[in-house]
């Protein structure tokens, strides 16, 4: 019996859980560790399976909230543009569309009711109150 309970202590250690571990197995596979497999050596035999069309789409982007309304634009030199925006669009959102109509850059642009300060970029046409039909004044900032 003796030799018995010295052969049990004998046992070898239960094997460790490495440092590292594998991503794909517990998340499963990715377009990243895919590639990686693919690119690490030309004579690997490591097969990849394909990814599911569901995570390879992009996603849609944000639903449009509120109607679409149209914005006249005037440079106060004699031209009026009209811009189709949505009312949920950011101010930064409508210089981007005067500045492809104007040809010039969108940090120039200021944007501002008659005689009042310029429009904030990060605040929506909504919060200013601006609807269909509405006249915004356009101003260069040149810089100096």
């Amino acid at each position: 019996m003796p030799q018995d309970a010295t052969t049990v202590l004998a046992a070898p250690p239960p094997q460790q859980q490495p440092d590292t571990f594998d991503i794909a197995s517990k998340f499963g596979p990715s377009f990243s560790s895919s590639t990686a497999n693919n690119t690490s050596t030309s004579t690997s035999t490591a097969t990849t399976t394909p990814l599911p069309s569901s995570t390879t789409t992009t996603r849609p982007p944000p639903a449009a909230t509120g109607p679409m309304i149209v914005i006249k634009i005037n440079d106060r030199l004699g031209t009026t543009t009209k811009v189709p925006c949505l009312a949920s669009d950011s101010i930064g959102d409508l210089k981007k569309l005067v500045a492809m109509r104007i040809g010039r850059k969108p940090h120039e642009i200021m944007l501002k009711r008659q005689s009042e300060r310029p429009f904030k970029d990060f605040l929506t046409l909504a919060d200013y109150g601006v609807s269909d039909g509405v006249q915004l004044d356009l101003e260069i900032d040149t810089g100096g």
